[in-house]
């Protein structure tokens, strides 16, 4: 690939990737929203409806009058119940039960309780005897009663004479309390309720109206239902959930793969380019390798990549190249000997404009071998190469201060200045021949 297509490929790859790690955060974030919302709605569910109906009715007789013009009989609404010229009232009792759907089965068990009292002061519960006699009561679930009103005075003053020893009362009133019991049995649930329609007839005295007898709530109700509370999913929070997911999957995706692209071809950095400049003048002598230089029993330190391209030309061989983090290490094996160049990114961008020149700018090249034995007493393997005999010597001499510090005063003797004529720099001395192996 080419340079201008990498950096090509680069730029979009990070934007890519910029893109698609935006939006996996974003669709992971929608995947802990959406798991936060209920995944089931509770419902109430109407299993069955019914109701209690009880109604009261009555027809009073009337004794013979002048405000209702000897009219005989009253009934509910049409008109108030006047003490003196009611004779008996007659009140029936009507109970229905409905429900939805219909129950399979229904028992209905009932009770009534008669009451005569004298509000505040006492009351008398009627025997069931004392009931059909006073009260003419018949019937069952469905009754009728019968109420004469001079009876029923005469066992109010029989009472007060009793507790008071006089009989007068002007209020007295008739408490009736039908208890009915009704199980409805259904198809999923049970009814099982208690329905008590109370009705009271009282015998009041007003200053407005005088003394009258008073019916009042003739018709009662009481509704009901059966519920159940159900659990129902919301697939809309399924899908929003499936849907984050499989986003989270596909953003991730194209994130790892975007992360990929940028890595293998993102542009070099600056320390990249440096290298890449250094090394460009010689890239048909230079090879990448993977391997690390392998030991040998002579290792030789080279200063300059220059230096290294010109022993590779004199020995024929290429030079290899491999990268350990920044460090970048050049070598040259020829047979035990391997000739070694090493620098770091971070060096090579301090380095001088003038250090990084090519090597084809320099016009000649000086090869200076040390003539000093190594420490095993075999010949020393130091070749310092140079633009000129000068710089060639000056490397040489800094070899010789350091690995051969017995030798500098030697050295500077038979290998110093005098040795160069300083009208042609370029000419070197007989002395200093014996240290000069190859000019070019």
């Amino acid at each position: 690939m080419s340079s201008l297509n990498r950096i090509t490929v680069g730029k979009l790859s990070k934007i890519l990737l910029i893109i698609f790690a935006c939006l996996t955060i974003i669709s992971a974030l929608s995947i802990y929203h959406t798991h936060q919302l209920p995944t089931y709605e509770n419902r109430t569910i109407t299993l069955c409806t019914y109701k209690h109906t009880g109604t009261y009715s009555y027809v009073a007789a009337l004794k013979p009058n002048i405000i209702y013009y000897n009219k005989t009989t009253l009934s509910p609404g049409e008109g108030i119940l006047y003490t003196a010229i009611v004779e008996y009232i007659n009140i029936t009792f009507t109970y229905y039960f409905t429900c939805n759907p219909q129950p399979e089965n229904v028992a209905i068990n009932h009770e009534i309780e008669f009451q005569v009292e004298s509000p505040g002061r006492w009351l008398r519960r009627l025997t069931e005897i004392e009931a059909k006699e006073l009260l003419q009561l018949s019937g069952g679930l469905n009754f009728s009663i019968q109420i004469d009103c001079k009876k029923l005075r005469q066992f109010v003053e029989a009472i007060n004479r009793e507790i008071y020893g006089t009989s007068y009362s002007t209020t007295y009133n008739v408490n009736i309390k039908p208890r009915i019991h009704v199980i409805a049995k259904l198809a999923t649930k049970n009814i099982d309720e208690i329905f008590t329609p109370e009705l009271k007839v009282a015998s009041k005295t007003d200053a407005e109206k005088g003394s009258y007898i008073a019916i009042e709530n003739l018709n009662q109700e009481n509704s009901g239902r059966i519920i159940e509370t159900q659990q129902f999913p919301l697939q809309n929070v399924q899908n929003q959930r499936t849907a984050s997911i499989i986003a989270t999957v596909t953003t991730a995706t194209t994130f790892i793969i975007s992360a990929f692209l940028y890595i293998k071809y993102k542009p070099p950095t600056t320390q990249t380019k440096a290298i890449e400049k250094l090394t460009e003048p010689h890239k048909e002598l230079i090879a990448k390798t993977a391997q690390k230089p392998p030991e040998t029993q002579i290792t030789v330190k080279i200063e300059t990549l220059e230096d290294l391209v010109k022993i590779a030309e004199i020995l024929a061989r290429p030079i290899l190249h491999i990268a350990e983090g920044k460090e970048h290490i050049f070598y040259i094996i020829d047979n035990n000997v391997r000739y070694e160049y090493v620098i770091e990114e971070a060096e090579q961008v301090q380095a001088k404009p003038e250090e990084a020149k090519p090597v084809e700018e320099a016009k000649r090249t000086v090869r200076l071998e040390c003539p000093y034995p190594d420490k095993r007493g075999g010949k020393c393997s130091k070749i310092a190469l140079g633009r000129s005999k000068e710089e060639a010597y000056r490397k040489l001499e800094k070899h010789v201060a350091k690995d051969h510090p017995d030798k500098l005063e030697e050295f500077k003797k038979a290998y110093g200045e005098e040795a160069f004529n300083v009208e042609n720099p370029h000419t070197v001395s007989s002395s200093a021949d014996k240290a000069i192996s190859h000019e070019r």
